[in-house]
């Protein structure tokens, strides 16, 4: 028997199935209809929730305290879907509605649902008159594929992400729903009740909202400038803001800047892909151990792990590059990433009638092996730099003196580094993951021994992404002499982000900045007692535009 391709819809009260519903209207729509060895069924995901007659969420069902599904589930419905206030809902008895967009499959066939009403069109680009309604969901014959790098068109499903395959019809991209039956992508809100992302979208202001930027010490500033009521803009990503609270509330990056608007103050009926839990994250990648006793390794393949110390599991790391280094002991290339910071916090092995404690340890340039932890943040994996076959060969040869060279380059220019104000007025653990790069790099040129061409391919590789990674830059200002509310912020911002403590925690080095006086001053205390006081040039925190 063939699937109908019209439903008749039918008066709630002729259902016996269905109680009567005075908010409930039904709407001439289509639908999948089961055919005759089918069971008029749903599916939902694990995070389906019921609502009643009213479109209230309901506590309980059939007796029992409910809030969601927990499970992928099938239930049997009755009736066709039926319109409470502005959403669309399928009655599965017991008082219980299931909300129509929220579906993953239909009498067995995946669905998809709609953020916007949306004709039907042929592969010619003709319009039907058939028009598919917004909140309902509905069959589907095109395809989709998995894809870890794409960011348009794209849904996660468990811990993969897939793509739609689309089909170009006149300038616009569309997806197929049945045989010469197309629908615009841009239409669609999810498929199987996945929301599906695009990698750029339109937003409108709701409401006059200030432009945000990320101030130096990654706290969500104001830029000054404001976003007028009406306002479009094109935005590509979805970000957690640092407002110095327990919650990240989220704000979307206008495309090709490093400014963002609040959500909650932009409208749009589609959806971003790209999502990242802080700005931190646009930009680093992070991963953890799961489990106790992470190893560390040395550009030769050597395990430096501290004696006597535990890195424990789930504690952070952020990497920076991805590479295959030889391990003698294991006579083989093992997939490494390099860690960022040259100084970790380790946690003493835990012994009988011991105290326990946690210390920072100086371990310099580090690598840990990629199967031994897990991404943590991040939107994606640092660069691969080498092959497995490069570093069995570059670890049994020695390094020439061209390839010496080049690292003694980086060395000297030291001078030169720490005397920019991407060094300056980068925070100061950046500057000292820099400052213990260059210091091995010189004992290991000074060395005596045989140099591997893969442990200085590797150093002049982490010398230049130190240097990459030096980011300080000056406040920019209309008057120096006459800085604004906005302008003060952002220099506070940067003041606090190049203030330290001391590796022992005992002295604090900070920067203030006094209006009155307009002046900087450089604080250094030890033991909570002031040990010197120096003004500082506000020129070398501040430039004119």
């Amino acid at each position: 028997m063939k699937i109908n391709k019209k439903l008749i819809l039918i008066s709630a009260a002729l259902l016996a199935t269905t109680p009567a519903v005075g908010t409930v209207t039904e709407v001439n729509m289509p639908t999948v209809q089961a055919a005759a060895k089918q069971k008029r069924t749903i599916t939902v995901n694990r995070y389906t929730g019921l609502y009643n007659s009213r479109g209230q969420e309901l506590t309980h069902y059939k007796g029992k305290p409910f809030i969601t599904f927990g499970k992928t589930t099938t239930l049997k419905y009755y009736g066709n879907p039926v319109k409470i206030k502005r959403n669309y809902y399928y009655y599965i008895g017991h008082g219980a509605y299931v909300d129509a967009s929220y579906l993953t499959k239909i009498n067995g066939h995946k669905v998809l649902s709609l953020n916007h009403n949306s004709y039907v069109y042929t592969r010619s680009g003709k319009r039907t008159k058939k028009l598919l309604r917004k909140g309902l969901s509905y069959a589907f014959t095109g395809k989709y594929a998995k894809n870890e790098t794409a960011t348009n068109y794209v849904f996660s499903r468990g811990k993969n992400n897939y793509q739609l395959k689309t089909v170009r019809i006149k300038g616009n991209d569309f997806f197929q729903i049945k045989k010469n039956q197309y629908i615009k992508v841009a239409n669609i809100q999810s498929i199987e009740s996945n929301q599906l992302g695009l990698s750029q979208m339109k937003v409108t202001i709701k409401k006059n909202t200030p432009i945000l930027i990320v101030g130096a010490d990654g706290y969500a500033l104001s830029s000054g400038k404001t976003a007028k009521k009406g306002k479009k803009f094109t935005v590509d990503a979805e970000v957690g803001m640092n407002v110095g609270a327990n919650s990240s509330p989220h704000a979307y990056r206008i495309k090709g800047t490093d400014t963002y608007l609040w959500v909650t103050d932009a409208y749009s009926r589609q959806n971003v892909a790209t999502f990242a839990a802080s700005v931190s994250d646009l930009k680093n990648y992070t991963v953890r151990p799961p489990k106790d006793n992470l190893q560390f390794f040395n550009s030769n393949g050597e395990n430096i792990t501290p004696t006597g110390f535990i890195y424990p599991r789930h504690q952070l790391l952020g990497v920076d590059g991805q590479m295959y280094i030889w391990v003698p002991k294991e006579n083989k290339a093992e997939l490494f990433y390099h860690i960022v910071a040259t100084s970790k916090s380790f946690d003493t092995v835990h012994k009988a009638n011991s105290s326990y404690r946690d210390e920072s340890i100086e371990i310099g340039n580090a690598f840990v092996k990629e199967a031994d932890v897990e991404t943590y943040g991040g939107l994606k994996k640092p660069e691969l730099i080498n092959t497995a076959a490069e570093a069995q060969a570059d670890a049994q040869k020695q390094a020439s003196a061209s390839e010496r060279n080049k690292l003694q380059a980086l060395v000297d220019n030291e001078d030169t580094v720490k005397s920019s104000t991407a060094y300056k007025l980068s925070q100061h653990s950046t500057q000292e993951n820099y400052d213990t790069s260059i210091k091995e790099a010189q004992t290991m040129l000074k060395s005596k021994r045989n140099l591997s061409v893969a442990e200085v391919k590797l150093t002049t590789w982490i010398l230049q992404t130190r240097v990459k990674n030096l980011y300080g830059k000056k406040i920019t200002v209309t008057n120096i002499a006459k800085l604004t509310k906005t302008e003060i912020r952002q220099l506070q911002s940067l003041l606090s982000s190049v203030s330290f403590n001391s590796n022992d925690g005992k002295t604090f080095t900070r920067y203030s900045y006094d209006r009155s006086s307009k002046k900087i001053e450089r604080i250094v205390t030890t033991n909570g007692k002031v040990v010197s006081k120096t003004e500082v040039p506000l020129t070398d925190f501040v430039s004119e535009k």
